[in-house]
Formats: structure tokens, C-alpha cells, sequence
């Protein structure tokens, strides 16, 4: 019976409309469900169709299963976002360092083929710069905007400038960098650029 599927449905979808932040693929979350769903619909519609007709009901129901969810997804699948990120050449730049390389966003990290390097180095890992922020605005009842935040700006500075290397991908001037972040971030010296990612070296 779909009526569970039904009811998490609801509660699913619920949870995703109160959440304060919004990423595309949190979606994802209730298509389980959905397919639930339409699968016991379309079991429903067949046991009501009349023997002389089934086959071919079931023939287009089973069309309709297979390409509605490659209708469906089409628009987000053809959508292009953002910029390619230049992993091959910053991970060259990369590649001779002995130390530490830090970055606002993992997938930096990842993308760059540092991270295990990272990790087996025993180097510190802030996997979520952006969620720090909220985190030490709830915790201090903070309300006002992350480049105003200071203790955040100070916590995400000292962090990019543990390592021998940095990556920014993430955060910038404004948003999410203060001016005084920016300014100290910007006079580390440049060892590596591709486009407008650059690898530096942070200084003490």
C-alpha cells in the first residue's frame, strides 16, 4: 500500500520547504518516495484496465516509467553552471610541496589530488568553511552578515594560512572574505595560477 509512501512524502517535502538554505540536489531526497509512488500507481491503473486492453496499457505504462524520469531531469542534466576548474594544472603547482595545503572548499582539495596527501600528513581539515560560519553565529547569537563576523574571519585566516599552500575557490571579497581577510590573503605571494584560481603562499 503507497499510503506510508504518501504520508513520508509529505513529511519529506515539508522538512525541504522550512529548510533555510536550498541546494538543488537536496531534491534527491525524496525520489525514493516518488518512486514508490509511482510504481504503485501504475500497478493500480494496470489492474483496473480490461483484459482486452492490458497489453497495451502496460506497454505505455511502461514507456511512461522509463522516459518520464529523463523528461523530468533533462532541464537540470542540459544545465551548465559555474566554471570548469583547472585541476590538472594546479595540481602540478601543488605536486612539489612537503607540507600542508589548505583551501575553503574540499573539492578543491580533491579535484587537485591533495586531500589523502593532506590527510596522511596528519594536516588540519576544515571540510565546511561555510558552515563553521553558521555554526559560530548560532553558538554566539550572532546575526549579522559572515564578512562582519569576526571571530569567523580570524578562524577562516588562520586556517588558510596553516599550510605552506593555499587554494581559494570558494570565498572572495565580499563574499565571504572581509576587506582585511582579502587584503591579508592577497599579499601572500602567487606560486601557481590557472584562470582566476591561484595557488599561495601563505605568509607568517
Amino acid at each position: 500500500m503507497p499510503g506510508p509512501a504518501v504520508l513520508l512524502l509529505l513529511g519529506l517535502g515539508a522538512m525541504l520547504l522550512v529548510t533555510p538554505t536550498w541546494f538543488i540536489h537536496y531534491s534527491a531526497l525524496t525520489a525514493p518516495v516518488i518512486a514508490i509512488i509511482a510504481g504503485a500507481a501504475a500497478h493500480q491503473l494496470l489492474r483496473l484496465s480490461p483484459v482486452r486492453r492490458s497489453r497495451w496499457l502496460r506497454i505505455g505504462l511502461a514507456a511512461s516509467v522509463i522516459v518520464a524520469p529523463f523528461v523530468a531531469a533533462l532541464p537540470i542534466a542540459v544545465v551548465r553552471a559555474g566554471e570548469r576548474f583547472p585541476g590538472s594544472p594546479l595540481a602540478m603547482a601543488l605536486a612539489p610541496s612537503p607540507g600542508c595545503t589548505t583551501s575553503d572548499h574540499p573539492s578543491a582539495l580533491i579535484l587537485t589530488d591533495v586531500l589523502s596527501r593532506n590527510l596522511r600528513r596528519g594536516c588540519p581539515l576544515v571540510a565546511d568553511l561555510g558552515g563553521v560560519s553558521h555554526d559560530m553565529a548560532a553558538s554566539g547569537g550572532y546575526r549579522g552578515l559572515r564578512i562582519d563576523n569576526l571571530g569567523f574571519q580570524q578562524y577562516m585566516l588562520a586556517y588558510l594560512g596553516s599550510g605552506d599552500r593555499t587554494l581559494i575557490a570558494r570565498f572572495s571579497r565580499s563574499d565571504g572574505s572581509s576587506g582585511a581577510t582579502a587584503d591579508t590573503i592577497e599579499a601572500w605571494p602567487i606560486v601557481a595560477q590557472a584562470g582566476r584560481f591561484a595557488v599561495r603562499a601563505p605568509q607568517p
